[in-house]
């Protein structure tokens, strides 16, 4: 019978980023209100460190930990409800079995991205060399040098998008019924200089508030994957309240109020509104709403069963 050694150690791998990664993370927290959204090269099904071989799982694959936690937002992902257009845009691109090489022109197509970024210590089956990507850059008055160091490549679109622009669409874009719009077929660079942004708060990934939008506004433009569960709610008085409270307002502008039909996908993958009202708007993914619900339910039902434990507590005490 072999002896089994019980005594020896066994130790978790850790990994430790490069310094020079600890600094462009630290200077993208510090410029995140910059940015929409970021893209890591090279990308793929299967990415693995240069410089460590200890983070290799069993298909020389890990979790591409560098662009799902980037403080600007960088993951390549394939799921469902929020991706829609923009997910067939995606298989396309990035994830298909064929691996379409990342291209020049598919930099202007990712009109969301405003930040492009290589990592020189990452290998990947898609290749796409550090002069290839240098060469997308070169001699284009668009872009400029962001961050480099030993490991790190990135640069900066000049002139950025914001996830909220006010918009116009000519009359003669609309169909008959006046509500649809045809507006896939135009590209965002179409518009370029014909986009005002907009001051908003970001509760969260699935809450954005606008308090006000310009009283000439007709019509906006939302960057993130288009989604019929995308839901655009008149909130009066919502910034007044408490979170708990600001919740039930959503919850009565939902279901009394409902979501503003005139909704469509613009471009590659954003949404579009045309505008009923203009100010007190909020952008909420629907699926939230059931998440509000519960925590309602949630706090009613320990209301109860504390009461009900109080009041059998005091039943005993006193009788």
């Amino acid at each position: 019978m072999k002896k089994i050694n019980w005594e020896k150690n066994f130790k978790l791998r850790e990994f430790k980023p490069s310094n020079d990664y600890i600094k462009f993370y630290e200077k993208l927290d510090n410029d995140k209100d910059k940015f929409t959204r970021s893209l890591y090269f090279p990308y793929g099904a299967l990415i693995f460190l240069n410089d460590d071989k200890y983070f290799s799982a069993g298909f020389l694959s890990i979790v591409d930990i560098f662009s799902t936690f980037s403080p600007i937002p960088g993951a390549i992902s394939v799921g469902s409800g929020r991706f829609t257009n923009s997910k067939l845009f995606i298989e396309k691109n990035f994830v298909k079995s064929s691996h379409i090489k990342f291209k020049k022109n598919m930099i202007d197509q990712l009109y969301t991205v405003d930040l492009f970024i290589y990592r020189k210590n990452i290998s990947s089956n898609v290749k796409l060399s550090i002069n290839e990507f240098k060469n997308f850059f070169n001699n284009n008055n668009k872009f400029k040098l962001y961050y480099e160091s030993e490991n790190i490549l990135a640069y900066e679109r000049i002139k950025k998008n914001s996830l909220i622009e006010i918009i116009e669409i000519k009359e003669k874009n609309l169909n008959e019924n006046n509500l649809f719009y045809k507006l896939t077929k135009y590209e965002y660079s179409d518009f370029h200089g014909a986009k005002d942004k907009v001051n908003f708060i970001r509760t969260n990934d699935s809450i954005i508030y606008i308090e006000k939008f310009d009283d000439t506004a007709k019509s906006f433009l939302f960057n993130e994957s288009y989604s019929e569960n995308w839901c655009l709610l008149y909130v009066p008085n919502y910034l007044k309240y408490p979170s708990i409270f600001q919740n039930l307002l959503l919850l009565k502008s939902y279901f009394f109020g409902g979501c503003n039909k005139k909704h469509e996908a613009i471009f590659s993958y954003s949404n579009f509104w045309t505008l009923n009202k203009k100010d007190n708007i909020v952008l909420i993914f629907s699926p939230q709403i059931g998440f509000i619900i519960s925590k309602y339910i949630y706090l009613i039902s320990f209301l109860y069963l504390t009461i009900l434990f109080l009041k059998k507590k005091l039943i005993r005490k006193y009788f």
